[in-house]
């Protein structure tokens, strides 16, 4: 209900107390502007190098979201990293630690999402396999020797 109210640009006043820090009345307008942009079309009027990186424990958008943005770019980069919740922090499949996660610095950065940020950035071979290979779709890098589409950043 608060995100077909956004969708036709109104404000929702009262999201209720589960919801109430996401969709602050104060934020509400600038999620109301993001709204109007499709991922995938605006994916696809972008011809930088794309990595798209998906949390195996992500509740909130989880990895099979990014079918949408694969398929307007085809040549991105893509990993999946297990256990990585959407805060980008390792919470494994409990459903508390996932949320807890957005708030308590314990817990750790994905595992190996910082070595696939960097070697994406420097244009180097990426870490792990891109989940298309297994599946025998298309898509950039479907080997282990998979290059970034990046030619490395300065």
């Amino acid at each position: 209900a608060v995100v077909d109210s956004l969708e036709r640009g109104e404000a929702y006043p009262d999201p209720g107390p589960e919801l109430a820090s996401f969709f602050d009345p104060a934020a509400q307008a600038y999620y109301a502007s993001a709204l109007k942009y499709g991922i995938g079309a605006e994916s696809a009027s972008n011809g930088l190098p794309l990595l798209v990186v998906a949390g195996g424990s992500d509740l909130q958008v989880p990895p099979g979201e990014a079918a949408e943005i694969l398929r307007a770019r085809p040549d991105a980069a893509y990993r999946v990293i297990e256990g990585m919740a959407h805060s980008l922090k390792d919470a494994g499949d409990d459903e508390e630690a996932n949320y807890d996660s957005f708030v308590n610095p314990a817990y750790p950065l994905g595992g190996g999402l910082a070595d696939l940020v960097a070697a994406f950035a420097r244009g180097e071979a990426l870490p792990g396999l891109d989940p298309r290979a297994s599946a025998g779709l298309s898509g950039e890098g479907l080997s282990a020797g998979e290059r970034s589409p990046s030619p490395g950043l300065p």
